[in-house]
């Protein structure tokens, strides 16, 4: 004998239809949440001079050159890289932008000479997620789900 799903009373398949445009509907509000809360851990990899592991930065080679740089931010030499960074909306997809596109002595991306390091410049990495920001997004997809299936409970 066959069984059939019910959900609030009624057919789970109908209902059920629904959740791709609603989980659509939801994707910019979730997104943008994330995204700004990668921007904020990015940052503050930077401030703190710390990789997103926890790593410590290496130190800047001294003495500073005039003009640049003087306290022990290794990823703050000019703002530029800092300020760069920052959620952008594109459709059909959603991101993080990490500029800017100058390009270090060595050939590479500046941010990508930063975070990979090259033969002249130490690795410090800054991007990717803390434990922090996988903890928070998890538990606010966990939401958006639940968010979902409301509005088709409801539906």
């Amino acid at each position: 004998m066959p069984v059939t799903a019910r959900f609030v009373g009624a057919p789970i398949g109908p209902r059920l239809r629904q959740l791709p445009a609603i989980v659509a509907s939801l994707k910019s509000k979730y997104l943008t949440t994330w995204a700004g809360q990668i921007v904020i851990s990015e940052k503050m990899n930077i401030d703190e001079g710390v990789s997103p592991d926890g790593a410590i930065h290496l130190a800047l080679k001294r003495p500073r050159p005039k003009g640049h740089n003087q306290e022990n931010h290794p990823l703050k030499d000019s703002l530029e890289l800092y300020n760069s960074i920052k959620f952008t909306p594109l459709e059909p997809t959603d991101f993080v932008r990490i500029g800017p596109t100058a390009v270090s002595k060595s050939g590479f991306p500046y941010p990508s000479a930063q975070n990979k390091g090259t033969d002249t410049i130490p690795r410090r990495r800054f991007i990717g997620l803390r434990s922090s920001d996988r903890t928070f997004i998890r538990e606010s997809a966990i939401a958006m789900a639940r968010e979902a299936m409301q509005m088709v409970s409801a539906g």
